[in-house]
């Protein structure tokens, strides 16, 4: 039987996971490409959609974009695009501003004192106009990451039972911790799960040894050594943990 032809994302995997640490294989290969898919994504945003009214009216939903990923965008520049994308959502503020009121309310309760004291709940004169002020819709970049992390991850466990692949991910950082959880939801069949469990404990397994050979060398007995490849094996195992800077 013909083989059915291999994805996009297949090949993008494969590109990540051959081409060495130069191209990210000693971090998370789905980190890697969903960092590289949300910035195409924010920069296509600047430089392409920033007149689609459809794409507009999600951020003025959203009320912009997320800390992260607002900041991820001021660093790729475009100030015209930023301009208009944000002076829509600024005027959609201020018209919700204008249109706010304060709403006397009755004597509180104890009750209901401690707990507008205790800032748990908003003050009920304002809460019309804090609520209207929160985000209405998700932020536009984190819908889009979301959506390529299920598509590779998708893409992984479909494929874990190519050689070649699964080769190749045996020998790289394998997958975070947070992707693994992802991964983990998406397995349908057993197979599947125990070749994505007998892969992960084999990176995680690794990387435990060339931390415990890093701590071995702060030893002064053994300082004389230096450091191979164990030496930046801490900041790896930051991201092992709890995945690549500005993925979460």
């Amino acid at each position: 039987m013909a083989q059915l032809p291999k994805s996009a994302a297949y090949y993008n995997l494969r590109d990540v996971l051959d081409t060495g640490p130069a191209n990210g294989s000693r971090t998370c290969p789905v980190c890697h490409l969903i960092s590289k898919s949300v910035t195409r994504y924010l920069d296509s945003l600047l430089y392409e959609l920033v007149n689609d009214p459809g794409v507009r009216q999600e951020i003025r939903d959203a009320r912009g974009f997320c800390n992260e990923h607002a900041w991820q965008l001021q660093k790729l520049g475009g100030a015209l695009g930023i301009g208009i994308i944000y002076r829509d959502v600024i005027e959609t503020v201020v018209k919700f501003i204008r249109q706010g009121k304060y709403r006397r309310t009755q004597l509180l309760s104890r009750q209901r004192l401690q707990e507008a004291l205790s800032g748990d709940q908003p003050a009920a004169a304002t809460a019309d106009l804090v609520a209207v002020l929160e985000p209405q819709g998700t932020c536009p970049a984190c819908r889009q990451r979301h959506i390529m992390e299920n598509v590779y991850l998708g893409t992984l466990l479909e494929h874990l039972d190519d050689e070649h692949l699964a080769s190749a991910l045996r020998t790289s950082a394998g997958l975070c911790l947070p992707h693994f959880r992802q991964a983990l939801q998406l397995v349908q069949d057993e197979p599947t799960f125990q070749r994505l469990v007998e892969v992960q404990l084999a990176c995680l397994e690794r990387l435990d040894g060339e931390l415990s050979e890093l701590v071995r060398k702060h030893d002064y007995r053994f300082a004389g050594e230096g450091f191979g490849a164990e030496g930046d094996s801490w900041i790896r195992a930051i991201a092992q943990v709890s995945g690549q800077e500005g993925i979460r």
